[in-house]
């Protein structure tokens, strides 16, 4: 008997995860109409929980796709069917109703803010270059170094496996080496 229950949970998590929710995704949608305005804009509609814009890591720039997420999947719906293929400042924005399965994680958190604040402009390149630019400890320069001359030992096999005699040095030249 338990074994034929395992199938009919599998069937209705599959119909679970098949349902419609109520967070709809949008698309192309023009420059400008960014969160605080879809907030405002999509409150016509019913009440909104979030709003999610998805932003470039690197530019900190949003790549034209956003998540709005209402109380009610009927109102997630009417929302959907009437944004779908609206043309809005010469853009024809689309939009689509999520199942479960395709919901993002920063739909599904809990006790997520209704709107976060876009990614500062270039953040992730500026920290990479105070991260390289910063002083190194000895430690640190000695794992580069060590990482260095096994790379340069492996290119160094590999030219003379193709017959290239031509040897890549690191560090400082010494007597010994010349």
């Amino acid at each position: 008997m338990e074994v034929d229950k395992q199938p009919n949970n599998d069937k209705k998590a599959l119909e679970d995860m098949e349902k419609l929710t109520s967070t709809i995704k949008l698309t192309n949608f023009p420059r400008g109409f960014f969160a605080k305005q879809q907030l405002s804009y999509f409150k016509q509609f019913g009440v909104v929980k979030r709003v999610r814009l998805v932003y470039n890591r690197k530019s900190g720039r949003p790549s034209g796709v956003a998540f709005v997420q209402f109380d009610d999947p009927d109102v997630a719906e009417i929302a959907c069917e009437s944004m779908n293929n609206y043309l809005m400042f010469e853009k024809m924005m689309k939009c689509k109703q999520l199942r479960k399965m395709d919901l993002p994680k920063s739909i599904t958190r809990e006790n997520a803010p209704r709107m976060v604040a876009p990614p500062r402009r270039y953040a992730k390149s500026r920290k990479h270059s105070r991260v390289a630019n910063e002083e190194k400890d000895k430690k640190q320069v000695m794992r580069a170094q060590k990482t260095l001359k096994s790379k340069l030992a492996k290119k160094n096999a590999e030219l003379e496996k193709a017959g290239i005699s031509y040897k890549f040095e690191f560090g400082p030249k010494t007597e010994a080496s010349e």
